[in-house]
């Protein structure tokens, strides 16, 4: 782990700060001792909010290494029981889910890209089976995946970066940036020959109650937590009830950092973009309702600079 001083979007160091902890389940898959204090901090030039505390390769390797196998899972339903095996075996595979993701993301493409580009050849960066590719997007359809998962029917899985080379019409990065220590870093970074790419993370931005904090604590052990299991439950039920329900974070509720480690607002995220040297043409804030629980969603279209 390690700690950043300013924002990982556009690199100010103008931040607000309320005090955060890891979650128990993430400290215990990256093999943490104790979970670790934090804090969430929010740029006051972009809007940006991420945590401060990130995670380096290895710890990010042990997270996403077995993605929601039966260890993540067993893992994450013993700090989180309203984690179901149900829940977890649904995310991203339930059809009403994936019919509307590929539903909104069509609308969005056919009303800013180029028609001939839904001829030509599509990579889905990061996407699983290449599931939620929509069935008229891509003469050629292709996923890059680093897990062993089968590709979906109609989709080519890639797992090698020469492969990326090859040339695409548009790539799609969706609900992988939230997950990322070093976004700026990773679309600098990113190999992929492509004319166009579209973007997608979840909208999540809860009120924040809570007082400036300026997080000398951070880094310190929160070793109360494995000690009074019964009382961090009833506390993480409390404020997962306030945030997804009412969309605010209730006094004395924690803020906990779990898997995603950035929380993009429509501008910060065309301000990485934009900084990482692509050009953004469309980027928009829409509102869904699928089984992930996602209530919102930012859209981005940008063509590439290479």
């Amino acid at each position: 782990m390690y700690f950043v001083d300013r924002c990982v979007v556009c690199d100010s160091g103008t931040l607000a700060r309320w005090p955060a902890v890891t979650s128990p389940f993430v400290a215990e898959i990256a093999q943490w001792p104790a979970p670790v204090r934090c804090c969430l901090a929010e740029c006051a030039t972009c809007g940006h909010r991420f945590f401060d505390l990130r995670l380096d390769d290895a710890e990010m390797g042990k997270l996403y290494g077995r993605y929601r196998g039966d260890d993540y899972f067993a893992t994450r339903h013993r700090w989180e029981p309203w984690y179901t095996r149900a829940v977890n075996d649904g995310i991203g595979h339930d059809p009403a889910e994936i019919a509307l993701r590929r539903g909104y993301v069509l609308d969005f493409l056919r009303k800013h890209l180029p028609p001939k580009v839904f001829s030509g050849a599509v990579l889905d960066y990061g996407g699983d089976k290449g599931q939620f590719i929509p069935p008229e997007l891509g003469a050629e359809k292709y996923v890059y995946e680093v897990s062993d998962q089968p590709p979906a029917e109609g989709v080519a899985r890639l797992t090698d970066k020469e492969s990326l080379q090859r040339g695409f019409d548009l790539v799609m990065l969706c609900h992988v940036l939230e997950h990322m220590s070093e976004p700026y870093k990773f679309l600098r970074e990113l190999n992929v020959r492509a004319g166009w790419m579209y973007a997608e993370v979840p909208l999540e931005r809860p009120r924040l109650l809570k007082l400036h904090a300026d997080g000398a604590s951070r880094g310190a052990p929160a070793a109360w937590i494995p000690r009074a299991r019964p009382l961090w439950l009833g506390l993480d039920f409390y404020s997962t009830i306030f945030r997804v329900k009412l969309g605010l974070l209730p006094p004395l509720a924690p803020i906990k950092l779990h898997e995603h480690l950035n929380f993009f607002s429509r501008a910060s995220l065309r301000k990485l973009f934009e900084r990482a040297g692509f050009s953004v043409e469309a980027c928009e804030e829409g509102a869904v309702a699928g089984a992930s629980g996602i209530s919102g969603v930012v859209k981005l279209l940008a063509r590439s600079s290479a």
